[in-house]
């Protein structure tokens, strides 16, 4: 249900644009600016997210900030799309919104709408795991995503990704993948059970630097 739930927003908030393209130099200069303001102010913020490796740990609040992003990158193509000649780059916007469906990308919104189940476990001191199944059965394109991150100590309200990793299916049981730190606390190892279809294949071991 999610997949065209996600793909229906995509088309809405484009339809939107398209309308606010049709609109755009009927508007006030003040209500342009604010609107452009505020756009720029949301790619900064993700930019800021994105180099530093923070967001917050309240993960409604960044689904949020992740449509709002979203939305500040089709409005940049909206107006790109009012340069001259038009057509040419129309079709250029229209170019740059279909990687939005690229499973990477487009997972990552569905998982907002979806509620993907996660759980999430400390492996000591303040490093946690977070898992996020995306999907649970045992097709070729099921598995789950498994992300590391640290709380700092005096700001829990704050979470820093260290590394992340996925895994499909196909090359392990997902679901019953482990996480654990090694003993000097500068890597983690996951261990991940062969899959479903293959108990005779050996277990998936995967070790990776923290950063």
């Amino acid at each position: 249900m999610h997949v065209p739930l996600t793909i229906a927003v995509f088309i809405l908030l484009a339809a939107a644009m398209i309308v606010l393209r049709a609109r755009w130099s009927r508007l006030a200069d003040r209500t342009r600016r604010r609107i452009t303001f505020a756009a720029v102010s949301i790619l900064a913020l993700q930019a800021c997210s994105t180099f530093s490796g923070y967001d917050t740990a309240f993960d409604h609040f960044n689904y949020v900030v992740l449509w709002a992003v979203l939305t500040a990158y089709l409005f940049f193509l909206m107006r790109f799309s009012l340069l001259r000649p038009r057509w040419f780059t129309a079709l250029i916007a229209l170019v740059l919104w279909l990687p939005l469906f690229s499973t990477s990308i487009f997972l990552r919104f569905a998982e907002t709408l979806a509620g993907f189940p996660r759980s999430v476990t400390s492996l000591g001191g303040n490093v946690y795991t977070e898992t996020i199944a995306w999907r649970t059965d045992p097709s070729e394109s099921s598995g789950a995503d498994f992300s590391i991150y640290a709380v700092p100590p005096h700001l829990p309200f704050l979470r820093h990704h260290l590394i992340g990793l996925r895994l499909f299916n196909r090359q392990c049981d997902t679901a019953h993948a482990i996480a654990s730190l090694s003993p000097d606390h500068k890597h983690v190892l996951y261990t991940c059970p062969p899959p479903l279809q293959h108990p005779e294949d050996p277990p998936v071991h995967t070790q990776q630097p923290l950063n």
